[in-house]
């Protein structure tokens, strides 16, 4: 049985990286666009709706939602990742529902190897796995990449372990000066 408004024929299983891009769907080729956004830092510089809908809805792990792309901007660019020299991602099972004729509802899951800052070197300070479920859908403003944008977020990731990484690293900082 299947779940109102939800086709079993329009799941998807992928590799989220298809090294063919004409393989990919628009919605995948939205979210490798987006993970390579964050990679580059460039949530600090372009503004956030050509990702985010006005009306997004990012939810996180630890029960804190954001509403549209200025409030989740302004929590990427402080909290998330303002202590980071950068995260790469080493991306893992993808899975694509689409939910409606315009949207598709989207799991992921990846590693993230997050820098802390100072840190330019090759090897991350941690490593956490993350959990990704989104919706992506036709954009609401007229900067949406490629006309989509994300519609909710949900966000899960080890944040208490990153924190007490960067305590145990301030902490060494500290004992050898």
């Amino acid at each position: 049985m299947t779940a109102p408004g939800l086709s079993t024929k329009a799941v998807r299983f992928a590799d989220p990286w298809i090294p063919n891009a004409s393989d990919r769907t628009p919605k995948q080729a939205f979210l490798e666009a987006y993970v390579v956004h964050v990679e580059a830092g460039e949530y600090t510089t372009v503004p956030l709706t050509k990702w985010y809908s006005p009306h997004c809805t990012f939810h996180t792990q630890n029960g804190t939602n954001y509403h549209g792309a200025d409030a989740i901007g302004k929590w990427m660019r402080g909290p998330v990742f303002g202590a980071f020299e950068k995260v790469q991602h080493d991306l893992g099972a993808y899975v694509e529902i689409q939910k409606d004729e315009e949207s598709s509802w989207i799991f992921f899951s990846a590693t993230r190897n997050v820098f802390l800052k100072g840190n330019t070197g090759e090897t991350p300070d941690v490593t956490v796995p993350v959990l990704w479920e989104c919706v992506i859908g036709p954009a609401e403003s007229e900067d949406g990449f490629d006309g989509l944008q994300f519609k909710m977020v949900r966000l899960c990731w080890d944040t208490a372990g990153v924190a007490a990484k960067m305590r145990e690293r301030r902490q060494s900082y500290q004992g050898a000066s």
